[in-house]
C-alpha cells in the first residue's frame, strides 16, 4: 500500500510541477494587446531615448531597467547589447514582458483580481504609477481596449 501511495505522490507531483511549469501569469492576448498598444507590434521598430532621458526598445518599448527586472532574458556578457537584441525577438521580449509582471504584478484598478488591463497599467507606468488615472488618456490605452476587450 505505502508503494502505491509514493507512486500516486510521485505523479501529482510531476503533473503539478508540469501544469505549474506551462502556465503563464500573463495570456498570449494579453501579451499580444500590450505589443500593438506600445508600438503597433513592430519588432523593426529602433531603439530610442524618449524627451525624458529613458531609452526605449523592441515591439513593447521596454527600458533597460526594465528587462534586467523582467529577469534579463537574453542576458549575454560578451555582448553589451544584449538587452537591444533580445527584445527584437519576439519570444525574448516576452519573457521580459511576463518577467516584469511576475516581479510587479499588482490591482492596480482596485477591483480585487489582477487581470490583463492592470498589466497594461503597469506596463505603461510601472508598478508605482499604475494605479493613477493619466495611462488610461493616452492613445496606448485606446489602442489597448480596442484590442483587449474582456
Amino acid at each position: 500500500m505505502w508503494k502505491v501511495y509514493a507512486s500516486i505522490c510521485g505523479i501529482i507531483a510531476v503533473v503539478t510541477v508540469f501544469v505549474s511549469g506551462q502556465r503563464s501569469l500573463v495570456s498570449q492576448e494579453c501579451l499580444i494587446c500590450l505589443c500593438e498598444a506600445s508600438s503597433g507590434c513592430d519588432f523593426s521598430a529602433q531603439c530610442h531615448s524618449s524627451e525624458d532621458g529613458n531609452y526605449f526598445c523592441g515591439a513593447y518599448m521596454i527600458t533597460y531597467a526594465y528587462w534586467k527586472e523582467g529577469g534579463s532574458p537574453g542576458y549575454d556578457p560578451s555582448n553589451p547589447h544584449d538587452f537591444e537584441v533580445c527584445l527584437k525577438d519576439r519570444k525574448c521580449a516576452e519573457e521580459a514582458v511576463v518577467g516584469y509582471m511576475e516581479k510587479w504584478k499588482n490591482d492596480c484598478d482596485n477591483d480585487g483580481k489582477i487581470t490583463c488591463k492592470d498589466f497594461a497599467r503597469i506596463h505603461k507606468a510601472g508598478p508605482i504609477g499604475c494605479n493613477t488615472t493619466w495611462v488610461l488618456n493616452t492613445d496606448y490605452w485606446d489602442v489597448f481596449k480596442k484590442c483587449f476587450s474582456k
